[in-house]
């Protein structure tokens, strides 16, 4: 994600850019209790929350990377940042959320969405694993397919309070009952947390080997590369 990384910040600072000095002088029209300076201050906070989201995501919080995105957005509504909620709905595994937003993305864009065709491409792969996953809890057996969403749902409870011993052996509980491949990636994201490097990379590659046409292959692989990198350099590194 470092290109599309670097390109959300760009692209949002001049969102950013924009709406501050253009609209503030049609805003005063529109509400003269509005004075200029407030309209200052909410893009100065969203280009916080909206750099602090980057960070999140970057490091794996998601939870965190989510509110924060979400805040800015509140702040300064954009389509890149709703390009970032959207990714981050599809890292957590919330695809409705994932797909609601990815479609914002494309509507606030417009032509200047240089991307649009690979943005639909994942939207269309988004649907078809919605559709998947509902047939697949059709012929689960009920309580063996509720005991799993139970496990994951701790997992997710789990890592969001920073207690990724405890969620990974969630998601594992969950992953033997009901094997996905997003179970995969969060035990991998577990692992990195608890600094089993060799174990993260292990799971990222059982998500890829499932995913082998993941939209976010290319991000998981540098995140590979990045642990083996780290394993190389530490002395003390791995599991």
């Amino acid at each position: 994600m470092k290109a599309r990384h670097a390109l959300s910040i760009l692209l949002f600072i001049a969102g950013l850019l924009r709406v501050s000095p253009a609209l503030s002088q049609s805003d005063s029209l529109r509400s003269s209790s509005q004075p200029e300076t407030d309209q200052s201050n909410r893009v100065e906070k969203a280009k916080e929350r909206f750099f602090a989201g980057q960070k999140a995501f970057q490091e794996g919080d998601l939870k965190t990377a989510l509110r924060d995105f979400q805040e800015a957005n509140r702040l300064v509504p954009s389509a890149e940042l709703a390009y970032n909620i959207g990714k981050t709905c599809r890292r957590i595994g919330d695809t409705e959320q994932a797909i609601w937003f990815l479609r914002l993305y494309l509507s606030r864009a417009g032509s200047a969405a240089t991307d649009r065709e690979q943005i639909q491409k994942l939207v269309e792969e988004l649907r078809k694993e919605q559709r998947g996953l509902r047939e697949r809890m059709l012929n689960t057996p009920p309580q063996v397919t509720a005991q799993a969403r139970g496990y994951f749902e701790q997992g997710v409870a789990m890592f969001a309070s920073g207690r990724y011993h405890a969620a990974l052996i969630a998601f594992t509980a969950a992953e033997r009952l009901f094997p996905l491949p997003e179970l995969s990636y969060n035990m991998a994201l577990a692992s990195e947390h608890l600094g089993r490097k060799n174990d993260a990379m292990d799971y990222y590659s059982a998500y890829l080997r499932v995913r082998p046409d993941a939209p976010d292959r290319k991000d998981i692989e540098d995140r590979i590369r990045k642990l083996q990198k780290e394993l190389r350099s530490g002395p003390d590194g791995g599991n």
